[in-house]
Formats: structure tokens, sequence, C-alpha cells
């Protein structure tokens, strides 16, 4: 059976443009934390800057909706991996 080949993408754009993966990948860790907190908060400006427009618009439509039955967002973190380990 052959291995899986990686990513083709993501390998082109990591050896190319120079950028360590490491750098990438917390650039975006953190654009991710940024939309689940704003999302906690219903930051209408930071979903409108780093979400696409439309995205945007329906999750705060939904954030709204939800928050007028009385739901409750909470962000959780848990950096446990899969196997309970410390990632």
């Amino acid at each position: 059976m052959p291995e899986p080949k990686q990513g083709f993408i993501g390998e082109q754009i990591f050896t190319t443009s120079r950028v360590p993966r490491d750098y990438v990948l917390h650039h975006l860790y953190k654009i991710f934390s940024g939309v689940l907190y704003s999302i906690e908060n219903q930051d209408e400006e930071f979903l409108n800057e780093y979400c696409e427009k439309n995205f945007s618009d329906k999750l705060m439509k939904n954030l709204q909706y939800y928050k007028s039955k009385g739901f409750i967002v909470k962000v959780e973190t848990d950096l446990s991996g899969i196997s309970g380990e410390p990632v």
C-alpha cells in the first residue's frame, strides 16, 4: 500500500514563501482564537475584519437570535490532545 502524500498546495506555499511553518500556524491559531472570542463577546467589528462578509453577517444575526432566546456562548480552552497529553 503506498504511503499517503503530503498536501501539495500547503507544502508549496511553505517552501516558496520561505515563511516558517510554525509562524504561519501560530498566526492562524491567533486568528481562530480571536474569532471564537469575538463570537463569545459578539464583537462585530472583529468578525467583519477577519471573516468573509456574508459569514459574519449571518453569524451576528444568529448570535443575536440565540441571545434573545437566552442562550449564552462560552469559549472553553482545552489544550490537551486526543490522548489527554498536552499539545
